[in-house]
């Protein structure tokens, strides 16, 4: 594989929401972004799936159920983590006066989404490993531009010899990632 392209953005709803866009099931990686002051996108959280569309309903209904945990949306512009709000424990005590259901529609709001379609081979653990392998790969080259980001990658699916792919994110800046080519 030589080179990824995420396609984007799209939101949780309304106009250009990712159910709209995404038809079939579709194998891959995906991004949640902000859009930041310089109007380029910064990655706050990198997931895979075997099916995007249904993990998008899944991240969009625990998001907003407060199942998932929530940094302030205008210090993410800024490229600075604020916690907010803790999974299944609410707002945190110095944000307690906000309402946990307002804040989490406004961060769901607030997220541009993109995702990239991963070939499959048919063997569902290569397919896991070749997602994982991607998945990672983004994390690490975020982090290591020192972006914040909510991590995650699973290293324990990496196998064989890393490659080197280049991302493509067509006429929109992702920050640390678009035109990069990064290790998977």
């Amino acid at each position: 594989m030589d080179e990824i392209k995420f396609k984007g953005p799209y939101k949780f709803s309304g106009k250009s929401s990712i159910f709209d866009e995404i038809s079939s099931v579709i194998n891959g990686v995906y991004l949640w972004c902000i859009k930041s002051d310089n109007n380029s996108f910064r990655v706050y959280y990198v997931g895979e799936s075997v099916d995007i569309k249904k993990r998008m309903y899944d991240h969009r209904k625990n998001q907003l159920e407060g199942k998932y945990t929530g940094h302030s949306i205008d210090a993410l512009r800024k490229n600075i983590r604020i916690l907010m709000h803790r999974a299944g424990d609410g707002m945190i005590p110095r944000f307690s006066k906000m309402d946990r259901a307002s804040f989490n529609k406004n961060l769901t709001d607030n997220l541009y989404l993109f995702y990239s379609e991963l070939p499959t081979t048919g063997v569902k653990e290569d397919d896991k490993w070749l997602r994982c392998r991607l998945e990672s790969g983004v994390v690490f080259q975020i982090e290591n531009k020192g972006q914040n980001i909510v991590s995650v990658g699973h290293l324990r699916y990496w196998k064989g010899k890393s490659e080197e792919v280049k991302v493509s994110t067509g006429n929109n800046i992702i920050e640390a990632l678009s035109n990069e080519t990064i290790s998977i």
